[in-house]
């Protein structure tokens, strides 16, 4: 059996969207977020191809400056015990040194042991566990609240000053982006940061799939009305939920559910510095 690893190009899109359906029949995306991977980011799609036919796949991307994080690993599960994840990774470590990341992370659910032993063979080590609450949102037209965006070039000089009550990483889409120097640009760059004239803040928004949820990692301020402000951005994107992710031990949580949130599932995120 021959395995080999290269970049994916547009070719390979029918035969990535098969491994997926294979390996996650019930959490598939790859075809929702082609263009972002293959086009829009900074990072490489990789493919693990068994005798010439991809069998595996997954997603090296640049978060900002030198943090990456991995995502999307899916081996079809006829080929799954073979080898081919570990192939992922000898590859993923060679795009890594390319790119000069200095920080790569991951997550996985909590129960996912195989996910999880298969990144810390290859060095990385748990940081956190998060739990996802989800909320319904309610179908509303009008703008409850007057908050704007806050402009690339002023995301830095405003945020920071909201680093130290923030968690240790911004979830977006199960994204964990590590809070540090240049978040706030990166974040403001991607029109996920708002404010009011009151001082309260929202980060919020999706990376790709806005129809099943919007994602708020951080509010400051009037919780309420910011979340009323949330709900209008997630109805006129077409979400259905509400997400955010907490620290497993958060007293928050409590806070959110007596809010109409209610607890979906468990994840833990693993992290490497090179």
């Amino acid at each position: 059996m021959d395995i080999i690893t290269r970049t994916i190009t547009d070719s390979d899109r029918e035969e990535c969207i098969y491994v997926e359906k294979g390996a996650m029949p019930h959490n598939r995306y790859i075809n929702d977020v082609w263009n972002m991977f293959l086009h829009e980011s900074d990072g490489d799609l990789i493919g693990a191809f068994v005798d010439g036919k991809l069998q595996g796949m997954g997603k090296l991307t640049r978060l900002y400056k030198d943090y990456g994080w991995l995502e999307t690993l899916r081996v079809h599960p006829d080929f799954q015990n073979l080898g081919i994840g570990q192939k992922i990774y000898d590859a993923y470590f060679e795009h890594i040194e390319k790119l000069n990341l200095k920080s790569v992370g991951m997550y996985t659910e909590m129960y996912n042991t195989i996910s999880k032993h298969l990144a810390e063979k290859n060095g990385f080590e748990v940081k956190a566990e998060y739990t996802e609450i989800l909320k319904p949102i309610r179908n509303i037209n009008t703008n409850p609240e007057k908050f704007k965006l806050v402009s690339k070039e002023n995301g830095e000089e405003f945020l920071s000053q909201y680093y130290d009550y923030m968690d240790d990483y911004i979830v977006i889409n199960r994204t964990f982006y590590p809070v540090n120097s240049g978040l706030g640009e990166f974040l403001a760059s991607k029109n996920w940061i708002y404010t009011d004239d009151k001082e309260n803040v929202l980060i919020g928004g999706y990376r790709f799939q806005p129809e099943k949820a919007f994602h708020i990692p951080f509010i400051k301020g009037d919780i309420d009305k910011i979340l009323d402000f949330a709900n209008y951005l997630g109805c006129k994107a077409g979400s259905k939920n509400l997400s955010m992710l907490k620290p497993a031990n958060s007293t928050l949580i409590d806070l959110y559910v007596n809010k109409g949130f209610s607890i979906d599932d468990n994840y833990m995120t693993l992290w490497i510095d090179l």
